[in-house]
């Protein structure tokens, strides 16, 4: 979407990555608060725009 959700996304799935017992979700939320995306609906839009792209990264790795 933007740079504030890009590097909020970032930080996120590197946190993930570092303790792959933090769910996705939970991650996306605290990294969001830590960029300033509001509670609310931006924080719905940016936790669903999280995981699509998450997951398509994900189905562009299993088809290479």
């Amino acid at each position: 979407m933007n740079a504030t959700w890009e590097k909020a996304y970032n930080e996120a799935i590197d946190l993930v990555h570092e303790f792959p017992e933090m769910e996705l979700t939970s991650a996306l939320k605290q990294f969001a608060s830590n960029h300033g995306i509001e509670e609310g609906d931006d924080l719905a839009k940016f936790v669903k725009w999280g995981w699509n792209k998450m997951l398509q990264m994900y189905a562009d790795f299993e088809r290479k």
